[in-house]
């Protein structure tokens, strides 16, 4: 059996979770988490390279674990306070970005210096390709010639070869900028230029340099067994998640059930819509333990965020069945 058999909780339908104190608790797991990642040489393994970029990069995720968490909130208020029950599926999308941060700092903190520069990398191909857009649809007005001819072109050169850090490097290379480029010049580009002479597709050579690989692909690049076990369940409520993003058939069941005046598909709406608001909320919960647990069993002090975590944690495994699945695959090794 590929993972645990999860111990049943105990009068679990009678159960109440008292949202306001988790969300408080959260909030101090996230705060003192981020404080500790202010102090630089607090991981416990030395990081000679990147290490300024990983802070910021896994403060950064830290926050929008609030933000987001905040913004399923609002959604899921309105939709009880309203008995109106579409929003509830937005917030299931919104729930999906909490998994997918997982994957994100399991693989940051695995290579930080591949991996923070990737995600700058895919920041630069937006602007990049914004720019291409822009110069397009807005070249021949006036008004944006100044933008267009010295902001933005300053813009990406700066970020091309930024000036900032305490390792100077290039982020995006000449040649990969020319692949871009011409990319975007021949609609796909289905045949490789004769000056591109590396193997594989001008869409391959993109993907490698740029992109920052899929919850499912960034697997792949981790070692450690336990860790892989634990992202993989993860995974399969990622891709539950994903039909609520990619407008799968659970996307409309809701919104379609709140346009009959049917008595008993009413009723059926409240209770999928009850059971989907639950799930989003626990689900949100464990998912930032879960990124909070991989990066706190890096530092050597976590200022007081262990002891946060851990008490959010047993919160968690009194009250949820996929938070005792999850912590059976990797946290509890922690403890």
């Amino acid at each position: 059996m590929p993972y645990e058999p999860v111990d049943d909780i105990p009068d679990i339908e009678r159960g109440r979770l008292d949202f306001r104190k988790m969300s408080l608790l959260m909030r101090d797991v996230l705060t003192t988490t981020r404080m500790a990642l202010n102090h630089p040489y607090n991981f416990k393994k030395r990081i000679p390279y990147w290490e300024d970029e990983l802070r910021q990069y896994l403060k950064h995720q830290l926050l929008i674990y609030q933000t987001t968490h905040d913004s399923i909130h609002i959604l899921l208020k309105v939709s009880l306070r309203k008995d109106y029950y579409p929003p509830v599926v937005d917030a299931a999308s919104l729930c999906r970005e909490q998994i997918e941060k997982v994957f994100s700092i399991a693989l940051v903190l695995g290579n930080p210096h591949k991996w923070v520069k990737q995600s700058i990398r895919g920041a630069w191909r937006h602007d990049h390709e914004m720019y291409l857009l822009a110069l397009e649809e807005h070249g021949l007005n006036p008004r944006y010639e100044p933008f267009l001819s010295k902001k933005f072109i300053e813009h990406l050169k700066t970020t091309q070869r930024p000036p900032w850090g305490k390792y100077r490097e290039t982020m995006v290379s000449d040649l990969a900028k020319r692949v871009l480029s011409y990319y975007w010049q021949h609609a796909g580009a289905p045949k490789k230029p004769s000056w591109l002479k590396r193997k594989g597709s001008v869409r391959d050579y993109l993907s490698d340099y740029f992109e920052f690989p899929t919850p499912g692909k960034s697997i792949r690049f981790i070692k450690h067994k336990a860790l892989k076990r634990f992202l993989w369940r993860w995974h399969k409520d990622y891709s539950y998640y994903s039909q609520f993003t990619h407008v799968g058939p659970e996307k409309a069941v809701i919104p379609v059930y709140g346009q009959s005046r049917n008595l008993a598909i009413a009723a059926k709406l409240k209770v999928n819509a009850d059971k989907l608001l639950n799930t989003i909320v626990f689900t949100s919960f464990i998912a930032t333990a879960s990124a909070s647990t991989l990066i706190v069993n890096k530092l050597r002090d976590s200022y007081g965020a262990k002891h946060y975590l851990n008490e959010f944690w047993e919160q968690l495994l009194r009250s949820s069945l996929l938070a005792r699945a999850i912590w059976n695959t990797y946290p509890k090794k922690f403890r």
